[in-house]
């Protein structure tokens, strides 16, 4: 009977987080109609934008978001289960040490934007004749970049309410993000609509609208979690007393994850700088046409593959954390109608 009720808990889990997904999905359709039909699909301007937005996302999954999501989660509910407080104050700990990381990365990463646009794209868009387009880009990336810091915020959050079953707010949250990038995609077209020349370069008050409008996206998906994580009763305290309190084991379990992570990075990178190569010239497959493709096939993943695996972890890891290996077990075999 426990194992009937514990299977429709993660059914209904999944379910919740996968309608998240669905509706977040869709706006994030109609954005990408929006940005086909103002900047085009396959032109010079399409491809800065979608090069400067996509950087900051990549760069935070590089550094940090690969060891968020597969080891905060069974720490936070280890500490939850043998801690006096619940493990409040190991994920102060655990958020100060990562907020921290996340917010260099951010400093530096920011500071450094001509190199990092010089990575993700082919050296074709460095030549003479494209030096304000790559201006464009460039001064859109430094506007975008701070984005990692709420990455960072959104998904630490994220991994605090997981730890606790609390699963929708994670899914349901991007959708803010999405209506933002509309409102600002809407207003772009109001005011310079859409027919301009999408092989020029972007104006300095295009680069303010769609950078800082792209980055209050980030910032208010995170700020979505916030009632949430005070509805479970966690209080963020920041904690600097890192010493002697298990956060080395916490970080050294990431050292695989990075590399993983790391060579996808290095995949991306390669994708990038051949898919540039395609509006450098004017128009062309470039990166906004695989992005949109990629958003496509990639769907049944994040409604299924995702919404089962994030719901079935906090309760692997407290099994695990019980050392119950056979639990953990029918809890991986439990979604593919084991008994």
């Amino acid at each position: 009977m426990a194992q009937v009720s514990s299977t429709r808990k993660l059914l209904s889990a999944s379910a919740l987080m996968a309608s998240g997904t669905l509706i977040s999905r869709i706006l994030g359709m109609l954005r990408v109609v929006l940005i086909a039909f103002i900047l085009g699909q396959g032109t010079r301007q399409a491809d800065i934008l979608s090069i400067a937005t996509m950087v900051p996302n990549a760069l935070y999954i590089l550094f940090a978001g690969g060891a968020l999501n597969t080891v905060l989660v069974p720490q936070i509910v280890r500490a939850i289960k043998n801690d006096e407080d619940g493990g409040e104050a190991y994920t102060n700990r655990i958020m100060t040490a990562f907020m921290l990381v996340v917010g260099a990365v951010a400093i530096i990463a920011t500071a450094a934007a001509p190199v990092v646009t010089t990575i993700y794209s082919d050296g074709v868009w460095r030549e003479p004749q494209l030096a304000e387009q790559y201006a464009s880009m460039v001064a859109l990336t430094y506007l975008t970049l701070p984005q990692i810091f709420f990455y960072g915020a959104f998904f630490l959050l994220a991994q605090v309410l997981n730890a606790r079953d609390k699963f929708g707010p994670m899914m349901w949250a991007p959708i803010a993000n999405n209506v933002i990038s509309i409102l600002v995609l809407s207003t772009y077209l109001l005011v310079w609509g859409n027919e301009g020349d999408t092989s020029a370069a972007f104006t300095t008050g295009q680069i303010a609208l769609l950078g800082i409008g792209s980055t209050l996206g980030i910032a208010a998906q995170t700020a979505v979690l916030i009632p949430f994580i005070k509805k479970v009763g966690f209080k963020i305290r920041p904690r600097f007393d890192l010493k002697g309190t298990g956060l080395g084991h916490t970080f050294s379990l990431t050292k695989w994850t990075l590399g993983f992570v790391a060579v996808n990075q290095l995949a991306l990178i390669v994708v990038n700088r051949l898919a540039t190569t395609a509006t450098a010239g004017g128009a062309g497959a470039g990166v906004q046409v695989y992005s949109s493709a990629h958003l496509l096939w990639i769907l049944p993943h994040s409604l299924i593959t995702t919404s089962l695996a994030t719901a079935m972890l906090p309760n692997a890891s407290r099994l695990a954390a019980a050392h119950n290996m056979r639990g953990v077990g029918e809890e991986m075999t439990r979604p593919s109608g084991s008994p």
